[in-house]
């Protein structure tokens, strides 16, 4: 190396250990034979404890897909409803009947007036959780609106007035649908998403719409679904279910089972 070349750094002088290193022990067999046990019982553990945690997941995803997927009668034996977790009670009128949880209550809507366009019977009932607080947590309206026509109505034409109503509410703006969901359950402010789209549901006799929801309401932020159908003689029914957002989390499945238990009664009578 050129001696007239000087490196543009001082080569720092060597650095002493600021502490004297401890003389190293010798390993046992002893010694290496408890580390091994020691690793292979914590992988044990560690192991159990993930495939308790995966197989209780598991359970719970196939138990709650299950519920929501059957349509259970509402009127059998509380603690043999598959639709529900919890105990449920029931709501019959002369057309349909639906369950609902034993923790909500029915109430007087003796004093409310309904005039229908054409004169004819309705049932509007109206359900609340029982709580202590001044909001209440959930609440389910269920409408009923009865045809007039003595004979079933051809499920062909229902299904197609149900498409166009489904097209429809597709198509529909967030404001029309404010105003749509502004005056039932809790009541959309602002705010309206889906979290189910409008889609056309066929169960039986049962030709109707369902779709999922989130909206701000006067009361603070809600979810819930809504569902309309037409029974085999033409008439309307609907069900709106909501509730406060950390009360639909905690009570979901027992919720949306509501819509999922409608089951219709097959007459033409046009009394509740």
């Amino acid at each position: 190396m050129d001696p007239s070349i000087q490196p543009p750094y001082q080569t720092p002088p060597q650095m002493q250990p600021p502490y004297q290193q401890p003389p190293r022990r010798k390993l046992t067999t002893g010694t290496l034979v408890g580390i091994l046990f020691g690793v292979v019982a914590l992988i044990a553990v560690i192991t159990t404890i993930l495939l308790v945690a995966h197989d209780e997941k598991s359970d719970i995803s196939h138990r709650d897909t299950s519920r929501l997927n059957e349509l259970a009668p509402p009127d059998q034996d509380p603690e043999k409803n598959p639709a529900n977790i919890g105990p449920t009670k029931s709501y019959k009128n002369s057309r349909i009947s639906f369950s609902y949880p034993h923790t909500m209550t029915q109430k007087d809507t003796s004093n409310i007036t309904v005039i229908t366009p054409d004169g004819s019977p309705s049932d509007r009932q109206a359900f609340t959780s029982d709580s202590s607080s001044t909001t209440n947590d959930a609440i389910i309206n269920y409408s009923g609106q009865w045809s007039d026509n003595p004979t079933p109505v051809d499920k062909s034409r229902r299904i197609e007035a149900m498409k166009q109503g489904v097209e429809a509410q597709k198509n529909a703006s967030e404001r029309e649908t404010l105003s749509m969901r502004a005056s039932t359950a809790h009541g959309c402010a602002s705010n309206f998403s889906y979290t189910s789209r409008p889609e056309l549901v066929e169960h039986g006799d049962i030709v109707g719409m369902k779709y999922g929801y989130t909206c701000t309401s006067y009361y603070g932020n809600v979810q819930g679904e809504y569902f309309v159908w037409y029974d085999a003689y033409g008439s309307k029914h609907s069900l709106t279910v909501d509730a406060l957002t950390d009360y639909w989390r905690q009570h979901q499945v027992d919720l949306q089972a509501i819509t999922a238990s409608v089951v219709l009664l097959s007459t033409g009578s046009t009394t509740n």
